[in-house]
């Protein structure tokens, strides 16, 4: 409140809309970064090959398909894809189309981070310094610059979350059917997103403080929102393809280089300059520590936004180690995998030690220091932040390289006429695509091996 107090005369806005300019800010220098980072387009990955892939089939055979074949994509879920052949449709296409949705994902997920955070706390300065941060971190800056699913998937989860929040402090059933649909939305969008189905199933079974009927009937009303459209798409991939995901069920233990990826990924959330070795070495008892506080969290209940995050950050972390364990042996437990776990970390430790320093008995040096600390945290996070906007901006990422954009042979390549066959030494199929001067992008034959 005293910053608004501050604010107001010296802006002249308002003060009843002085939160709002305040907040939406940071938001705009989010989008603005998305876009200034990707001049070249966004980072791609065999990943997002199959998405690009999938949304060209989608207009032009009017069904979601894998590359350079007639089989139903089933690996990955239709909502990503989606959006990328609608705003193709819009004449925004193929990877433009991606950095429209990382421009808007980016921006959507920043205002919620900070509107969550101020109708929690009340509090205008924490929540400008949880978008600070937000815009800062590492991991999150680097999911909005790649033609990736994971920058829609965070403004769903944290949309959803919102939504379940409004749900258990208001009976009525507007804000369960939103949670809901926002669910269903991500879970179309990662699978993943099934971690948020089972955090509002239980806030609405246990949590709530309704009567048993009334828990139970909106338990049922949010499963159906959450649940009926991901039902209707596994239906479509055991008719199409005799399959539900296309993973086939069996162990695949973890390699040593999951655990150096998942440590050096969680340890630089806290100390963003540390080295690979020092990650290595004080990793374990980190992430133990990180899923200890988050147990800690549900046990003592602080308060409903934190307690549906601490869930979810759970719920996803066994979903993700269980998938990888059962079902998936290319889940990597590192950078953009985590990146959810990491911004329900961020929400619960600031609305922690907001409540912690804003007693009445603690020492306005306390408030001082914490002010202090976040100050540092953004300062040393902007650095990685800079390096990662610098060389997507500069150099581009992973398939998107110079090394790549400016090779004479890709070029030389995608010229030649349609079902040209080619040989190389790669493992996998190579796919080209490239744009037609009429109307759209066409998917060229692959390299046979």
């Amino acid at each position: 409140m005293n910053v608004e107090k501050r604010l107001a005369p010296m802006t002249g806005v308002p003060r009843r809309w002085l939160p709002w300019v305040v907040l939406i800010a940071p938001a705009i220098v989010a989008a603005i970064l998305a876009i200034w980072g990707t001049p070249h387009g966004p980072g791609t990955n065999e990943d997002s090959e199959t998405y690009v892939c999938a949304a060209q089939t989608l207009i032009e055979k009017h069904a979601l398909l894998a590359c350079g074949r007639n089989w139903p994509l089933v690996w990955f879920p239709p909502l990503y894809p989606t959006m990328l052949a609608a705003l193709d449709v819009l004449g925004i296409m193929g990877l433009d189309g991606v950095r429209v949705i990382c421009m808007v994902s980016f921006a959507g997920s920043t205002l919620l981070m900070g509107a969550m955070l101020n109708r929690a706390t009340s509090s205008l300065l924490l929540s400008i310094i949880g978008e600070l941060l937000f815009l800062t971190m590492g991991d999150i800056v680097s999911v909005h610059l790649y033609a990736m699913s994971e920058a829609p998937f965070v403004v769903l989860f944290l949309l959803s979350i919102f939504w379940l929040w409004c749900a258990l402090e208001d009976d009525r059933t507007r804000w369960v059917v939103l949670a809901g649909c926002t669910a269903a939305a991500a879970s179309l969008t990662r699978y993943t997103g099934a971690s948020i189905v089972f955090t509002g199933a239980i806030a609405f079974v246990w949590y709530d403080d309704l009567p048993r009927q009334v828990r139970l009937r909106r338990t049922a009303i949010f499963l159906t929102a959450a649940c009926a459209p991901l039902g209707i798409w596994m239906c479509r991939n055991l008719y199409e393809a005799r399959t539900l995901t296309a993973r086939t069920a069996g162990f695949y233990p973890l390699e040593p280089r999951q655990y150096s990826r998942a440590a050096y990924t969680v340890v630089r959330w806290f100390i963003p300059w540390l080295s690979e070795a020092a990650c290595f070495a004080v990793g374990g008892p980190v992430i133990v520590a990180v899923l200890v506080a988050f147990a800690l969290v549900i046990y003592w209940n602080p308060g409903k936004l934190v307690w549906l995050l601490a869930v979810f950050a759970l719920s996803n972390v066994m979903l993700i180690v269980v998938s990888r364990l059962f079902l998936d042996p290319f889940v990597l437990l590192a950078e953009r995998m985590l990146v959810p776990i990491l911004v329900s970390l961020l929400i619960v430790t600031l609305m922690l030690v907001h409540s912690l320093v804003t007693k009445p008995a603690v020492n306005a040096l306390w408030r001082c220091l914490a002010v202090s600390i976040a100050i540092l945290c953004i300062a040393a996070n902007a650095f990685r932040a800079r390096d990662i906007l610098s060389e997507s901006r500069n150099d581009g990422l992973e398939m998107s390289r110079l090394y790549y954009r400016n090779s004479t042979l890709i070029p030389w390549l995608s010229r030649l006429p349609l079902g040209t066959v080619l040989y190389s030494d790669e493992p996998e199929p190579i796919y080209f695509a490239t744009r037609s001067e009429e109307h759209t992008s066409e998917l060229q034959s692959p390299c046979n091996l």
